[in-house]
């Protein structure tokens, strides 16, 4: 599965810029995630909670933060394993400067490998809908 997403904040770049790659807005605003504990630079223990349907499961692995290339993008890799499976994420973060300081354009596209239990057809449209939501905590 690959979700996508794109939101315009009346923002300069490097605001969001620090935003996102401070760990407290980074945890808040990655779906799932329940909890970040900073184990090195860009390395996080993550605990990631699911909840899809009859579906509500914890989840604990690593978040990493790759391919910085700074004020313009970096890649996550989150890799977690729960009771019901595995999840395996990939997310490339893109901050693009607007034309005529209309503001600062982000875009996402995460491809989703999910082992086990928890892909189910029906389910896969809310998880992307939830997951390409517009960060709240920059908006």
């Amino acid at each position: 599965m690959q979700l996508a997403g794109s939101h315009t904040f009346k923002a300069p770049r490097q605001v969001l810029w620090n935003l996102l790659n401070d760990p407290d807005v980074l945890a808040r605003t990655t779906p799932g995630i329940e909890s970040l504990e900073q184990t090195d630079a860009d390395q996080y223990q993550a605990v990631l909670q699911v909840k899809m349907g009859p579906i509500n499961s914890a989840f604990n692995g690593t978040l990493h933060v790759v391919d910085k290339s700074e004020p313009e993008s970096y890649r996550l890799l989150i890799d977690v394993d729960g009771k019901i499976g595995q999840i395996k994420a990939e997310g490339s973060v893109i901050v693009i400067c607007g034309k005529f300081a209309l503001g600062t354009d982000i875009h996402s596209l995460s491809p989703l490998y999910v082992v086990g239990a928890v892909p189910q057809p029906r389910k896969r449209q809310n998880l992307a809908q939830r997951l390409a939501r517009p960060p709240a905590a920059i908006q």
